[in-house]
C-alpha cells in the first residue's frame, strides 16, 4: 500500500521554499488523517517542502524521511518519480509507504505504480488524467492518493496478477497555495 500526498504551501519568498504556516497546517492535517496507518517507510521528493509535509506522520512513528533521488532541493521534481516507484515496489510484502510529492510528479508516480492515464479521468476513477501538473486541480492539492499494489514478492500464486487500484482520501482542511503576484504598474 502506498499513500501519496502533495506538499503543503511553501514560503514563496524563501529560496529553500520551506513550509509556510498554511503548509505546516496541511502537513499536520495529513498526519491526522493517516494517524491510524502503520507506515513502514516514508519517502519524499528532493524538495524540502515535500519532506516537511510527510515529516509529521513519520515523526509520530519514529521513521526517517528518505528523499529520492537525493536531498538537493535544486533537483527537478520530475526526477523523483522513478526512484520513488523503484523504492516502494521493492519493499517486502505487507509494507505501507508514505510519499511526499509535488504537482510535477504525483500523477507520474501513480501511473508508474500501474494506474493508467485516461484523458478526462475523474476523481473517483481508476486512472490519472495526465502525467504532469497541467491537469492538477485545487481538489488534488487536498488529496491523499492510496494506491494498492501487488509486487512480485507478494506471495500470490504464479501467474495470478491483481491490478493496482487507486482511491482518494482528503484532509479535513484545504491545502492553500497562494503564490505572490507581481506588483502591477499603475
Amino acid at each position: 500500500m502506498v499513500y501519496i500526498v502533495e506538499h503543503g504551501e511553501p514560503v514563496f519568498s524563501d529560496p529553500a521554499l520551506p513550509l509556510s504556516a498554511n503548509g505546516i497546517h496541511h502537513g499536520k492535517a495529513v498526519a491526522a488523517v493517516l494517524r491510524d496507518v502503520s507506515f513502514t517507510n516514508v519517502y519524499a521528493s528532493s524538495a524540502l517542502r515535500s519532506k516537511q509535509t510527510v515529516s509529521y506522520a513519520a515523526g509520530a512513528l519514529g521513521l526517517p524521511v528518505v528523499q529520492l533521488p537525493n536531498g538537493d532541493p535544486s533537483t527537478p521534481a520530475e526526477a523523483a518519480a522513478e526512484p520513488i516507484v523503484k523504492a516502494v515496489t521493492s519493499l517486502p510484502a505487507g509494507s505501507t509507504a508514505l510519499v511526499g510529492g509535488n504537482t510535477e510528479n504525483i500523477y507520474r508516480i501513480v501511473n508508474k505504480l500501474g494506474i493508467p492515464v485516461v484523458d478526462g479521468c475523474g476523481p473517483n476513477q481508476q486512472c490519472v488524467p495526465c502525467l504532469d501538473k497541467t491537469c492538477f486541480t485545487d481538489n488534488d492539492l487536498n488529496s491523499i492518493w492510496r494506491v494498492t499494489i501487488y509486487p512480485a514478492n507478494s506471495g500470490l500464486p504464479p501467474g495470478m496478477k491483481l491490478k493496482p487500484t487507486v482511491e482518494r482520501l482528503h484532509t479535513e482542511s484545504p491545502n492553500v497555495m497562494v503564490p505572490p503576484r507581481p506588483a502591477t504598474g499603475g
